[in-house]
């Protein structure tokens, strides 16, 4: 796995129907649920013929597991903007319930690919390097710290994401200070339907220093200057003093020299429904 100051998921991404909340013993706490994700650069002019073909193998496994509970959500999305050097532009999506859920996943693909045929193998690898650039696969695994459903039922047709490395020890930190400054003004959008769900997703697997994923499921572009001018009010009714203590705070959890965002189109959002966990 390489290096990236990017996550995926997606989603990012992100889009879990089950709340994050105590389990009926007040005294543990349910596991936060976890994405997989991967990243693959297409052949050139194959990007479309890419993303349908991981979505209708997908369909073979995760649907499946989405009916007992394991999986989630899960779907395929393509970069809408890139960065010099971009070196993918098909990202896939699976949101697992826990790791335990993803030992089933896992069971299920050794099993399935066990079953099939020499023929049938060479015949799906043949096509999979007629899509996707070789060496262009990597993955990415975030767990969920902050999740915040809709109940509009509406499927995202893009995912806003904003990414920054984190500083060590500082996970924690970084959630509070998201949840007292950033989560208010996206629940204000969010009830007025400008928004789907968000969240914030931190590296739970990585090399090098972990990455934290701010994500916005968006019915429409639109929704980008929505969100920007509501931050504005926000910004302006803090004040400015109050604005620096807490971009100064923000400066001691993250990097913010090294922030970047992104703009994800969904293609396929699996189970046959909406993006939201099917709602």
């Amino acid at each position: 796995m390489k290096t990236r100051q990017r996550l995926a998921l997606p989603l990012l991404l992100g889009l879990l129907l089950v709340p994050l909340a105590a389990t009926a013993d007040s005294h543990e706490m349910a596991p936060k649920p976890i994405t997989w994700l991967s990243y693959l650069q297409s052949q050139p002019g194959k990007s479309m013929a890419l993303g349908q073909n991981i979505a209708q193998n997908g369909a073979k496994i995760y649907d499946g597991l989405m009916a007992d509970g394991h999986v989630l959500t899960w779907g395929v999305g393509m970069a809408v903007n890139h960065r010099a050097g971009d070196d993918w532009n098909i990202m896939e999506w699976v949101t697992f319930r826990d790791w335990a859920a993803a030992d089933a996943f896992m069971q299920a693909f050794m099993g399935m690919q066990m079953a099939k045929s020499p023929e049938d193998m060479a015949a799906e690898q043949e096509e999979w390097q007629s899509l996707v650039e070789a060496g262009s696969h990597y993955d990415d695994i975030v767990r969920h710290r902050v999740v915040v459903r809709s109940e509009a039922g509406t499927p995202p047709a893009y995912f806003r994401l904003s990414y920054f490395p984190m500083k060590p020890g500082q996970a924690g930190t970084l959630e509070n200070l998201w949840v007292e400054n950033v989560q208010p003004t996206m629940e204000e959008l969010q009830a007025a339907g400008t928004i789907g769900a968000f969240g914030l997703a931190a590296s739970e697997v990585h090399e090098g220093p972990a990455n934290v994923m701010f994500w916005t499921a968006m019915p429409n572009l639109a929704a980008q200057d929505a969100i920007d001018a509501a931050f504005e009010v926000a910004d302006k009714a803090r004040g400015e003093e109050a604005n620096k203590e807490m971009m100064k705070k923000f400066a001691s959890a993250v990097d913010l020299g090294g922030h970047h965002d992104r703009l994800i189109m969904v293609v396929h959002n699996g189970g046959g429904g909406g993006g939201e966990g099917g709602e």
